[in-house]
């Protein structure tokens, strides 16, 4: 079917991708296209490649085509998210980005994170602490929300929490940059 083929060639297009081998890329997306206009997944690796190349507004302008034509596309969302708050600059607009992704998909762990993150980044202590509490009902043992609730802690000036939380995540993850980096700061 249309949607298999473009699914497999989406699919195709992405290894490509992460081998460096554009050329084969390009051709795989363009036949996924091909099979099935608009599909919105080989749309965001587009958007993924043009990103990976410095082309931001390309990269933006995917993302947008994609949340026009399917506004229920997280992914889409959270790649508009992080194009914004990354390259741009532009925190609010990010969060709303992100604030839509976990609406769209309320377990996606990567869309609370982002909020997480940009409140923080922010300093609206009050309203991470809350997205926390959401992301903690979702996957409250993950390393990721040990790490983003270590931060959370350490903002708040609760070493000892920070200390007891990162101690977890450095269990599962004692050798990744940013945990060390933040076991620093606490200690």
């Amino acid at each position: 079917s249309p949607s298999a083929q473009a699914d497999f060639l989406t699919i195709l297009a992405s290894a490509h991708a992460m081998l460096g081998q554009a050329e084969p890329a390009k051709a795989a997306l363009k036949a996924a296209l091909a099979a099935q206009p608009g599909y919105a997944p080989a749309l965001i690796l587009q958007a993924r490649i043009k990103a990976g190349q410095r082309d931001f507004d390309g990269a933006l302008a995917f993302a947008d085509e994609v949340i026009a034509s399917t506004p229920a596309s997280y992914d889409a969302w959270k790649l508009k998210g992080d194009l914004l708050r990354y390259v741009k600059n532009q925190l609010p607009e990010a969060l709303a980005c992100y604030r839509k992704v976990v609406e769209i998909n309320p377990t996606f762990l990567a869309g609370h994170a982002a909020v997480v993150s940009v409140l923080m980044q922010q300093g609206n202590l009050a309203d991470a602490t809350k997205q926390m509490e959401q992301m903690r009902k979702i996957a409250g043992n993950h390393p990721l929300t040990k790490f983003l609730d270590a931060q959370l802690a350490l903002q708040k000036k609760d070493v000892k929490q920070a200390r007891d939380l990162i101690q977890q995540v450095l269990k599962v993850a004692p050798n990744y940059g940013l945990v060390l980096q933040l076991a620093g700061a606490i200690e």
